[in-house]
């Protein structure tokens, strides 16, 4: 066997200790060199693993709307959240707070809070994730919902309506929500897949089959119209993930009227009303 520099140090007897018996062992050089070898890996793999593992991003400071884009006025930081509407009045139409920056594949966690009193009327939030911002000042795309009787589920804000209606576990869900108290959400979208977890409970499961369904775009949390509701977001980091090559864009599709365009069902005609002359041929 070929000598390796400085392997003759294991070829010589050693001595160590067991139990307070010293026990002699003699260690062969290609021993030597798998221990060297074991112990380079052992400290270098976890410092080569953590650099190429990106760290999360705040998107939130805390203090500031910074990074955000919404209307005047409805959206404000209270109490260190990201928050709209009160317990005090019915709110009046749905708004959204945008990001600045567009997202395609990520590890999104936040905290949520919506509450307020159902009998005003109704009591719902979601985040808004791949999403584009309308002329109108709404949003269209995939709602990651939050609210009595829509957690774990997904609407397809101005496009398709609701595509996910049933949580995976409904009834393990539900024991781990607060429903009118903070959640922490995770939302995973990788290409097509989106995952959602719930106070560590898996909620969502979504595969996306239509390939005219941009996977990029804003990220959006909303308020919902309806009775005396307040919507807190708060504690918001991500981690952005390689790109899904080849993947649809809002952009690839020809813009965001054009992607609606493609995929949003096409209204019915209302009827005239008349005497005879709209009823259809017999």
């Amino acid at each position: 066997m070929k000598q390796l520099p400085g392997a003759d140090i294991y070829s010589l007897s050693r001595r160590y200790r067991v139990h307070s018996r010293t026990v002699p062992c003699t260690v062969s050089n290609s021993t030597g060199y798998n221990l060297i070898l074991s112990f380079l890996l052992m400290w270098i793999l976890p410092t080569l693993v953590s650099a190429q593992t990106p760290e999360p991003v705040s998107l939130f400071d805390g203090k500031t709307l910074d990074g955000w884009e919404s209307s005047d006025g409805i959206w404000r930081v209270e109490d260190g959240a990201i928050t709209a509407g009160s317990h005090e009045k019915k709110f009046p139409k749905n708004e959204f707070i945008c990001t600045e920056k567009s997202y395609a594949n990520f590890d999104l966690k936040l905290k949520i809070k919506c509450s307020g009193d159902l009998a005003t009327g109704q009591v719902n939030s979601g985040i808004q994730i791949r999403s584009a911002r309308l002329p109108n000042g709404s949003v269209a795309g995939y709602q990651i919902d939050c609210g009595k009787g829509w957690f774990g589920k997904i609407f397809d804000e101005h496009r398709r309506r609701l595509i996910y209606p049933k949580p995976v576990d409904e009834e393990a869900l539900l024991k781990g929500v607060d429903t009118f108290g903070w959640n922490d959400y995770r939302i995973l979208a990788e290409g097509p897949r989106i995952q959602v977890w719930i106070n560590g409970i898996k909620a969502t499961d979504y595969t996306e089959t239509n390939p005219e369904i941009p996977l990029e775009g804003i990220i959006a949390p909303q308020i919902h119209s309806g009775g005396h509701v307040m919507v807190q977001f708060k504690e918001i980091s991500i981690i952005e993930l390689p790109p899904t090559p080849g993947s649809p864009t809002w952009e690839s599709l020809g813009g965001i009227k054009a992607a609606l365009e493609k995929v949003t069902p096409k209204k019915k005609p209302r009827k005239k009303k008349g005497k005879g002359k709209d009823k259809p041929p017999e």
